[in-house]
């Protein structure tokens, strides 16, 4: 079990990934011929379309990549700092330094 670490954190980048799979393949004869009729769909309209947010953090002299849901990836910019808590490969939360003006 990892215990939540924190470390004073800065937004290094963010990166939306598309991604596609295939659908999936179940014991059925009728399933069989449909997987196979989307391996050969060059259009992939029968594929699993999804979205993965991923943001890196730079903290201690090094970078590391978190997935995170759409809600906080749409809240960071490049260059935000704050409190990163995370577990492991695990993000957490990122609590944001207020900006003075």
């Amino acid at each position: 079990m990892f215990w939540n670490k924190k470390a004073h954190a800065k937004v290094a980048g963010k990166i939306r990934e598309e991604v596609e799979d295939p659908p999936l393949v179940g014991a059925s004869k009728d399933t069989s011929l449909m997987f196979f009729a989307a391996m050969q769909d060059e259009s992939r309209s029968m594929w699993k379309r999804s979205e993965l947010f991923v943001v890196s953090f730079a903290f201690d002299g090094k970078s590391k990549d978190f997935y995170v849901d759409r809600d906080v990836f749409d809240t960071l910019e490049e260059g935000n700092e704050g409190i990163l808590t995370y577990s492991g490969n695990k993000f957490i939360s990122f609590e944001q330094r207020s900006k003075l003006i």
